[in-house]
């Protein structure tokens, strides 16, 4: 898919997604990087975003609300495609908060501490810990990746498979685990068409 072609069938999935009623996770005031996402985009239109803002903000993806998540995506996927060099670890964010989460992940997190021997070169750190606790959290993780999910239709998420397909092909080097492919396979290939 061109790239132009694709930027317009995310604006028109995505267009009439009401503006959220919480923009982050936690509005109790006591996170305070929910609090600065929260005041930094409350009353802002996805479509009116400004690059430098979203780059400014880029770490505001995992701390967005499901809501807030799924109106404000269009925005960073965009972006991403406009710049996606100068989009900096905006693509790898999209693309880490639109993969089902397995315990797959926590293998290839061990694997890695294995390949490059973190173990070894970082002494202070309990690595057999790091890799309990992220077996611990994959049901809160799992949870979370479905009620960002259950919000996209067929066209958003068709959206969402086109912009993965074209990430994963237009810049096949900066993946390094076929992060795109296997984010459509654990969920959004059902949407191709």
């Amino acid at each position: 898919m061109d790239k132009k072609l694709l930027i317009e069938e995310i604006k028109a999935a995505f267009t009439k997604v009401e503006y959220p009623k919480q923009i982050t996770y936690d509005i109790s005031g006591n996170h305070l990087e929910c609090l600065e996402v929260e005041n930094m985009f409350r009353n802002k239109e996805w479509q009116s975003l400004p690059n430098n803002f979203m780059f400014e903000e880029r770490s505001a993806l995992f701390f967005f609300s499901p809501e807030g998540f799924h109106y404000y995506l269009p925005a960073f996927m965009i972006f991403s495609l406009h710049d996606f060099v100068g989009a900096d670890n905006i693509p790898d964010a999209i693309v880490r908060m639109l993969t089902l989460p397995t315990e797959v992940d926590t293998i290839i997190l061990a694997n890695a501490i294995k390949e490059y021997r973190l173990d070894k070169t970082i002494s202070n750190l309990d690595f057999s810990e790091i890799l309990q606790n992220s077996l611990n959290h994959i049901n809160e993780s799992i949870n979370a990746f479905i009620k960002r999910a259950v919000l996209f239709d067929s066209q958003q998420g068709r959206a969402v498979f086109h912009y993965l397909e074209y990430i994963k092909k237009e810049f096949a080097y900066n993946w390094l685990n076929n992060e795109p492919q296997n984010a459509i396979q654990r969920y959004w290939f059902q949407f191709k068409l």
